[in-house]
């Protein structure tokens, strides 16, 4: 999976290398709160543990200040998405949690293909509606 843009900050898949990085981010007692009990080293085993497609890193001024995750669950009786995301706190409130979420569910998320095809339905189906009235006149 190639890194996605957003308008401050660049997500990049996760990497080994990001592991301490990101232990000690979740080792901060403001994003361990929002975590399940255990250790940073747990948590991060978790995280790391996950598919790579779904994992990145967010990236702001050529630093590593967090990480975003998507999952998404599409069988028809169970259909949900989840967004799990953290930032080391020096970066809580400037807006970069944000646009990590707008950027990794812009770019990657089914929700943006669904869009699209829905988009697409009602256009062709607005221009079917239009055509036979068009010629009646």
């Amino acid at each position: 999976m190639k890194s996605l843009n957003g308008s401050r900050i660049v997500l990049r898949p996760v990497m080994p290398e990001d592991r301490q990085r990101l232990r000690e981010i979740l080792a901060e007692p403001e994003v361990a709160c929002w975590w399940n009990p255990g250790s940073p080293d747990h948590a991060i085993d978790d995280w790391l543990d996950m598919p790579p497609d779904s994992v990145f890193v967010i990236v702001h001024e050529g630093a590593v200040i967090g990480s975003i995750q998507f999952s998404e669950e599409d069988s028809p009786d169970y259909r949900h998405a989840a967004i799990d995301i953290f930032l080391d706190t020096t970066h809580h409130g400037q807006g970069l949690g944000s646009d990590a979420l707008r950027t990794r569910t812009w770019h990657t998320s089914p929700w943006k293909i669904r869009s699209e095809r829905k988009q697409t339905s009602k256009s062709a189906f607005a221009s079917m509606s239009a055509a036979p009235a068009a010629t009646r006149s």
